[in-house]
């Protein structure tokens, strides 16, 4: 069985998450002209199911079950206020040393009650029994999993309105969009015949799990100066050798570099005939940094660039040279 990680990418085919009742009743109001660092209290706000919360002031003891929005509270400088986190948790730093409650599927629900948070951060792959049973232990659960690098945008910018900094939330929206800028001013003035066609596979087997167009990765493939041939998030072998990319990308973890050797070495016959098999254009990108919607994202998209593009950084690095940037 694949390990957890697989499941960023595939859950959505198999788990449909419901609308929980009972988790959404709105604590007393506070006063309306109470306001913390720019955000006027109370603030109702609409969670990704389509839930809407009300809360009175900015929340001060937070459980993150999921990477990505762990790594939003630490753009945001919210580090102090999280009291536990998934084990997949790990960036920042900082991150590791948080009271672990299990992983984004099998979270320790009896360790999230002892943490006694006024939140639960909850993502896409949290069991809905798990939604439940914590709304049920009278704890505020809000859902937040971004798909798209829009959805990223907009995640950080309710993220700031919720716990009371827009200010700060602001600036990190500035500092991750100039960074995507950075990469698109390299790669927005490709011609067609200089953007090649490209394949994020995560698993390779009779049915192979990819980086769909419309996701997080798709998006960055489009940003680094690519044209993703996805036709969804799974394709089978053949219609991987239909669409033939120029490039396959390997977002490689501990349990993906068998995926990584296979395809680089074209260990399946159905792999042999593969343009990027045969030229070498077979790369690896760090899995963390590729698949986790967040503050990183133009580190992020950078990586993709300099995977799909390594020459036009080497015309970056040389031009530097000239003017004497360092």
């Amino acid at each position: 069985m694949a390990p957890v990680k697989l499941l960023i990418f595939i859950v959505p085919l198999l788990l449909c998450i419901v609308m929980v009742s009972g988790c959404t009743s709105s604590p007393p109001r506070g006063n309306a002209s109470t306001q913390a660092a720019g955000t006027m209290f109370p603030v109702s706000l609409t969670d990704d199911l389509n839930r809407t919360l009300t809360f009175a002031g900015p929340p001060q003891r937070v459980v993150s079950l999921a990477p990505s929005n762990t790594e939003i509270l630490y753009g945001l400088g919210l580090g102090d206020r999280i009291v536990g986190v998934d084990v997949y948790s790990d960036y920042p730093d900082e991150a590791k040393s948080k009271p672990k409650m299990g992983g984004m599927i099998n979270v320790s629900e009896d360790a999230v009650i002892a943490a006694r948070p006024d939140l639960v951060l909850v993502g896409q792959f949290t069991p809905v029994t798990t939604v439940g049973n914590l709304c049920a232990a009278k704890i505020k659960v809000f859902s937040a999993h971004p798909d798209n690098v829009s959805d990223t945008y907009r995640t950080v910018k309710m993220f700031g309105d919720l716990f009371g900094v827009p200010d700060r939330a602001q600036q990190l929206l500035d500092t991750m969009r100039a960074d995507v800028r950075d990469v698109t001013s390299l790669t927005s003035g490709l011609n067609d015949s200089s953007i090649p066609s490209v394949l994020v596979i995560i698993t390779p087997g009779d049915t192979c799990y990819v980086a769909d167009k419309d996701g997080y990765m798709g998006d960055l493939i489009a940003i680094a100066g690519g044209r993703n041939v996805a036709t969804g998030p799974i394709m089978t072998p053949s219609e991987i050798a239909a669409a033939d990319p120029d490039m396959i990308i390997v977002p490689l973890t501990g349990w993906t570099v068998t995926t990584f050797d296979s395809l680089r070495n074209g260990k399946e016959p159905w792999m042999q005939d593969l343009a990027a098999v045969k030229n070498g254009k077979v790369y690896s990108v760090d899995y963390d940094l590729a698949g986790r919607p967040g503050p990183r994202m133009g580190a992020a998209a950078r990586m993709m660039a300099e995977t799909i593009h390594p020459e036009l950084y080497a015309k970056k690095s040389d031009n530097d040279i000239k003017t004497g940037v360092t």
